[in-house]
């Protein structure tokens, strides 16, 4: 027996790895292995918590079976440490379905966002620094180090919160300006339609009249001049510009402007109507509009997936996967969106305009003689010959009739 001491292998505090895992999230055993290839070092398993949950027995595999999609909790990685081999016995159980996904409600981070496993957690991540999205902070080649700490994880790029989000609340400004444009500048019989009829293009209008945006100017404002953002500070901003915008957005992004044309249609048809402006409050709806789908809904909905979705969804799917999530939120119902209705069938324009050519024809012309007309003076013709009835243009007076006389 050798009397050289053996080497006891280093073990961390119970709870370490807890506080760690909520830090920088749920990681394998194999990712933990790839990183400390990277970093260096060696992979420290936990000591366990002295307890009779944590002593050997057969009543222990049923704590399995509280596995969460996102992973094992802390309370599992505290109880069950140096238990690797455990671990991977638990990755072969199948996966949480869909519709325990949605009935479960989902564990929070400490900054009051979903827990989310780490491959999703990184994909939104990748998502929000790149160039397309530009929303949260990225160090270049060094992202991946600056990330280890949750606090750099989850930074945002101060040129979102000092100039994109003044951007987007200004062009939401100018969408809803000219909208109730369109409405101040109507004739007072098209208001009346505006305010009860229930055609899309009216509902489209009274919707997008109701928005105030006081409330998100004022976040905005905070935001414009902050040192540090994080995306978790951001969710006030991002529920109020999603609060008004997803109520319109499942119109289409074709659809909403072929309302505004069908409205800009509308009211020239008025006599009297500025068509110069008309025309010019069309185009520039149109125009917002395409920047408020493309740039603010398109352009911020990784900052609303990672505040309410439990995975990864690519848009415009996420809108209609994610639905309910996105709803429960909100705090909106499907009876506050507006959907598209049904295309109504158009009339043939040949066949339009000769309904209303055979319409006009059929209408009385002043001064000219309809068939009635001419029957009633055929008849006095007969019971008063060459008194003239059939040539009054010449003789208005009857004169040949009394001439005689």
């Amino acid at each position: 027996m050798s009397d050289e001491p053996r080497k006891s292998a280093k073990t961390l505090e119970p709870g370490t790895i807890d506080r760690t895992r909520r830090n920088i999230g749920s990681i394998d055993p194999s990712e933990a292995d790839a990183i400390a290839k990277k970093l260096g070092g060696e992979v420290l398993h936990e000591r366990s918590v002295i307890s009779s949950s944590s002593m050997p027995s057969k009543k222990r595999t049923v704590v399995s079976s509280s596995v969460k999609a996102s992973g094992l909790s802390s309370a599992d990685i505290a109880a069950k440490s140096a238990a690797l081999s455990a671990t991977s016995n638990l990755s072969n159980k199948p996966s949480t379905t869909v519709s325990q996904i949605v009935t479960t409600p989902k564990k929070k981070t400490e900054d009051g966002l979903p827990e989310l496993p780490a491959r999703e957690l990184k994909l939104i991540d990748k998502l929000m620094r790149s160039d397309e999205y530009n929303i949260k902070k990225s160090w270049g080649p060094l992202t991946f180090l600056f990330c280890l700490s949750p606090r750099n994880r989850e930074l945002v790029n101060k040129h979102f919160t000092n100039y994109t989000m003044q951007k987007h609340v200004e062009h939401m400004q100018v969408f809803i300006s000219t909208l109730k444009s369109f409405m101040i500048t109507a004739p007072d019989s098209y208001k009346v339609k505006i305010a009860n009829d229930s055609d899309l293009k009216f509902k489209f209008l009274r919707t997008v009249g109701k928005w105030q945006l006081r409330d998100i100017k004022v976040i905005a404002i905070d935001f414009e001049n902050a040192q540090e953002s994080t995306v978790a500070m951001l969710v006030p901003f991002t529920k109020a510009i999603y609060r008004q915008l997803l109520t319109v957005y499942y119109i289409g992004e074709q659809q909403v402007p072929a309302l505004i044309k069908d409205v800009y249609n509308d009211l020239t048809a008025y006599k009297d109507a500025d068509l110069k402006k008309l025309q010019q409050l069309a185009k520039q709806g149109i125009t917002e509009w395409l920047y408020v789908h493309n740039q603010i809904i398109k352009g911020m909905y990784p900052l609303l997936m990672r505040m309410c979705s439990s995975q990864y969804e690519a848009f415009p799917n996420f809108f209609t996967d994610q639905i309910a999530n996105i709803l429960q939120f909100l705090g909106l119902t499907k009876f506050d969106l507006l959907l598209p209705e049904k295309k109504k069938k158009q009339e043939d324009p040949k066949v339009a305009a000769e309904k209303e050519k055979k319409k006009q024809e059929e209408q009385h012309i002043a001064g000219k003689k309809d068939e009635l007309v001419n029957t009633g003076l055929k008849i006095l013709e007969q019971l008063f010959p060459e008194a003239g009835f059939s040539h009054l243009d010449n003789h208005p007076d009857m004169y040949p009739y009394f001439q005689p006389l």
